[in-house]
């Protein structure tokens, strides 16, 4: 299933398997940044259901595209619960019930049950990075979830998204 936004001449949408696209065009982009983006480790846990919706990792990986030409990937997870994240924002979903609103479902871009640094963006020189994070912050708003989280991501690339309005969370 598709979930498709347009801005300007990129198209952005987000697939709920990683089986909806290619293994070869998956692995060309996030080449070997690490084993556990790689296309049949992901596939592997979904086949096993530990990123499913009853394990709260519901895969909805988003794609940027032109045309046919695929532009950008970011794997992403529609977050149920916070478990398996290594980020503890139970306070921000308790925050989020007492005023009434839901923080649940959220969107999440990191390695399922692993707090390993990296990139989360992985994209061809084609346009800027400014060009991919517009494109990314009109399909989250257009979404509606509470919040779109990368945890785990790599300095330079954290110190990029801040400079484009995303909050930073430092910890130790």
């Amino acid at each position: 299933m598709r979930n498709e936004n347009k801005i300007d001449n990129l198209d952005i949408t987000s697939i709920n398997s990683i089986k909806e696209i290619s293994k070869h065009k998956w692995n060309s982009f996030v080449k070997l940044e690490s084993p556990l983006f790689d296309f049949d480790f992901l596939e592997s846990m979904e086949k096993s259901e530990c990123t499913s919706r009853k394990h709260g990792w519901e895969p909805n990986h988003i794609i940027i595209s032109e045309g046919s030409d695929l532009l950008c990937i970011i794997p992403n997870f529609v977050k149920f619960n916070s478990n398996g994240e290594f980020v503890f924002d139970h306070s921000w979903a308790q925050a989020y019930y007492q005023i009434g609103l839901e923080y649940y479902p959220k969107l999440l871009s990191a390695i399922p049950f692993t707090p390993i640094n990296g990139k989360r963006l992985f994209f061809n020189k084609k346009y800027e990075f400014k060009e991919y994070v517009a494109c990314l912050k009109d399909f989250i708003v257009k979404k509606e979830f509470s919040s779109f989280h990368l945890n785990f991501v790599e300095k330079n690339q954290s110190d990029n998204l801040a400079e484009h309005d995303f909050f930073q969370r430092l910890g130790i």
